[in-house]
């Protein structure tokens, strides 16, 4: 794979990473100013339910940077894959092109 390619695939996947990882903190949010009672993703986010005029509280947790490294490396992993089977895919349209001629 082209160095470019690789790099975009990596910030590509940094980038969806943030927005997952952002996505889960509202929702947890969210869940913990519906349901009137604690939520949490273990490492990721705390959310408690608020008093009055405040909604909810969030904190993130310690592992904060492992599940965004985590998610990174399986969003790369997932795209080297979609890659690598595209390839295999031209590679075998490209032989069954041959024989048919």
């Amino acid at each position: 794979m082209q160095p470019l390619r690789l790099t975009f695939v990596v910030v590509g996947s940094m980038v969806g990473s943030v927005v997952t990882l952002s996505a889960a903190a509202i929702v947890m949010t969210a869940l913990a100013a519906i349901t009137g009672a604690p939520t949490s993703v273990p490492g990721l986010i705390t959310a408690t339910p608020g008093d009055g005029p405040t909604l909810a509280t969030a904190s993130t947790g310690d592992a904060t940077t492992v599940w965004f490294i985590v998610v990174t490396l399986g969003f790369v992993a997932a795209d080297l894959l979609v890659v690598r089977r595209r390839r295999t895919q031209r590679v075998h349209l490209a032989g069954a092109a041959d024989r048919r001629r």
